[in-house]
């Protein structure tokens, strides 16, 4: 079987996609059969140099006997997408990062027409659900694990009693601010996007001593 794992590390910036991708390809690359293929943006004023890289990456999908990725909801982005179509006969698996309730029955109805063989999901009342609901279109849950190598012990004072990184809720939010302003303690979020930039710095701003 050989499989071939389509990334999105060249397509989507956001902080989760810079955390969870690298440890997922590396675990993947490590197995032998499988091929990592990241391809580049769909961008006009550079396709032309970017026409290696599409070409090699049709060319090992077309080798393949299944491919895999990885995406929000609904779908993944376009040159994914259509990579993961160059061959119609290939089994093609995804993984869902935020299936939310109100996207499960249109998550089920992209799984039945584009004919994806198996769905895995991150949230466990999600799997469990489009389970229930659709048991023969092959959904299953995923357990999202932690990089030990990122949440480790640095050998750094602790200077962050509360630690939040990532997409928050609007009303604990805010009460963690009033919170901590009130007894002097220090919260650090996220501010945008791209904070932090890298899981090295994710795990220095983390990690502690005690």
């Amino acid at each position: 079987l050989k499989l071939v794992y389509l990334s999105n590390r060249h397509l989507q910036h956001e902080v989760y996609w810079r955390n969870m991708t690298p440890p997922l390809e590396h675990a993947l690359s490590s197995i032998s059969g499988v091929t990592v293929v990241a391809p580049p943006p769909l961008r006009r004023p550079t396709f032309r140099a970017d026409r290696p890289a599409w070409l090699a990456s049709i060319r090992a999908v077309r080798q393949a006997d299944a491919v895999l990725w990885m995406q929000m909801h609904l779908r993944p982005p376009l040159p994914i997408w259509g990579l993961a179509y160059a061959r119609p006969l290939t089994m093609r698996t995804m993984i869902v990062l935020d299936a939310w309730r109100q996207h499960l029955d249109n998550l089920a109805l992209v799984v039945k027409r584009q004919h994806i063989r198996r769905c895995f999901v991150f949230y466990r009342q999600a799997a469990d659900m489009l389970a229930d609901r659709y048991p023969h279109l092959g959904f299953s849950w995923l357990p999202v694990c932690v990089d030990t190598g990122v949440f480790r012990d640095v050998g750094r004072p602790r200077d962050i009693d509360f630690f939040w990184i990532g997409r928050r809720d609007k009303a604990l939010h805010e009460a963690l601010l009033d919170y901590c302003a009130k007894r002097g303690l220090t919260y650090r979020y996220s501010m945008h996007e791209h904070d932090p930039p890298t899981r090295e710095e994710l795990g220095e701003r983390a990690g502690a001593d005690d």
